[in-house]
């Protein structure tokens, strides 16, 4: 096998990950299947039961990551040092979850779902 096609697993994780949100967004919880993410993501249906046992595990994983980008962008928005006040800590993290939400907006539909 050829080492430049070889990826190790946690490589996939990410890429299933996307694929999901997209699927999701799209088509809502109720009326995706694995294989459709799978497809996606340019995988086996298989694959993705490798890293997550269901597809009700994948969407939260999905809900997890997004939250978990978020409260990133929010750290690395208050992270310069300058504020240092509780009310300027908190309005830059406000600033930022909008813009991390308005970068977001297509993916709405798979936000109320969550």
């Amino acid at each position: 096998m050829n080492s430049a096609t070889t990826s190790t697993r946690g490589e996939k994780r990410p890429l299933i990950l996307r694929a999901a949100t997209e699927v999701f967004a799209e088509q809502g919880f109720a009326a995706v299947t694995v294989a459709e993410i799978a497809n996606r993501a340019g995988i086996g249906k298989g694959t993705v039961y490798e890293y997550f046992s269901s597809k009700e595990d994948l969407f939260f994983a999905v809900f997890e990551s997004w939250i978990d980008e978020m409260y990133a962008a929010m750290d690395q928005g208050t992270a310069s040092g300058q504020t240092q006040e509780c009310l300027e800590t908190f309005l830059a993290q406000t600033r930022t979850g909008m813009t991390f939400f308005d970068k977001a907006r297509d993916l709405t539909p798979l936000w109320v779902e969550f």
